[in-house]
């Protein structure tokens, strides 16, 4: 199918759908650029890719505040699946619903059946759908904007359709998240920097890899669980809310454990070796106490025999100075 023709089956589907007054629509998918950055000062200004902000059409606009809901105003992105896709899945589950009972179950409650899903551990399933908030009404008819982790997370390419319903979600009371980061373990203060750059989303989805802005650079951490109260859920609202973040599949205080002995020798052998080289500096640092104790006493008796030396040398010079003087005396007297 060509883009003309791709284009017009999808206004016809959503001609009907505006016609029964529905927020359900399906609509081309791109990523966000630099176009729909909100300008300095204003919040979400350079946290385009950061963030779950899509740009979707106006007209969904006016039928979101015709209810007049309350903010944040959130939508649920599905990825289409093809036919056979939908065949596989109703054999396995026994039997499907209708899109609009999973539409309602989605919408209303966020719940998820399947409390392990997140805690599998071969990682997260293929995602199916994504929960997000509007940035703006302004991207054309038939078409929407998404960032690109979205686009990853739902294995899109660009151009492909995907299906955008308005939706209210509960508030989330915990988050637990599972970094992808390498260098997660070095933050000083990751709490802090989940409390500056998690308002930059109004929702999570479980099993979904959001990205946040840290020292210039794009981090990934994966939500492993999301919780209200007692019961799990598959996605929530976090906006304007206290949600508590912890965090899962970080490294143990083993690690670190060893990491501060790592100085200390690691064998028996090892500790003998010291032992001895420190015994070893023990004895040759007595033995020169000891010797220096014995040559102290006899510093003075070397001191005498240098002064018997000494006056050696000089007894036969006094006494030619006293032949000299008796000399002169004897040739003054011979003079008078």
């Amino acid at each position: 199918m060509d883009r003309a023709a791709a284009e017009q089956e999808i206004e016809d589907y959503n001609a009907f759908q505006r016609g029964e007054g529905s927020l359900h629509r399906r609509m081309i998918c791109l990523p966000l650029t630099e176009h729909f950055d909100p300008p300095p000062g204003q919040q979400g200004h350079g946290k385009l890719q950061v963030s779950d902000r899509i740009s979707i059409p106006k007209e969904l606009m006016t039928g979101v505040f015709l209810r007049k809901p309350e903010p944040p105003w959130q939508f649920v992105l599905r990825k289409i699946q093809s036919e056979e896709d939908d065949e596989d899945e109703e054999d396995e589950e026994g039997g499907g619903v209708s899109d609009g009972e999973e539409e309602d179950e989605d919408v209303e409650e966020g719940a998820s059946d399947d409390e392990d899903d997140e805690e599998d551990e071969e990682g997260p399933k293929e995602l199916k759908h994504l929960y997000c908030h509007v940035l703006d009404w302004q991207a054309p008819r038939n078409y929407v904007f998404v960032p690109r982790w979205m686009m990853r997370a739902l294995r899109l390419s660009p151009r492909e359709v995907v299906e955008v319903t308005w939706c209210r979600l509960r508030e989330g009371a915990q988050v637990t998240l599972r970094p992808k980061t390498k260098d997660f373990s070095s933050w000083a203060n990751p709490q802090a920097v989940m409390e500056s750059e998690l308002k930059y989303y109004s929702s999570l989805t479980v099993g979904s890899t959001i990205m946040i802005g840290y020292k210039g650079s794009e981090h990934a951490l994966e939500v492993a669980k999301v919780m209200a109260g007692e019961q799990q859920l598959d996605g929530a609202n976090i906006q304007d809310v206290n949600v508590a973040v912890d965090f899962t599949g970080l490294p143990s205080r083993k690690k670190e454990t060893t990491h501060r002995k790592a100085n200390l020798p690691k064998s028996a052998a090892d500790q003998t070796t010291a032992a001895a080289a420190a015994a070893t500096t023990t004895t040759t640092a007595t033995a020169e106490v000891e010797e220096a104790r014995v040559e102290s006493p006899a510093a003075p008796s070397t001191q005498g025999e240098d002064k018997k030396a000494a006056q050696a040398k000089t007894e036969p010079l006094k006494r030619k100075a006293t032949k000299a003087a008796g000399k002169h005396k004897t040739s003054k007297k011979s003079k008078k």
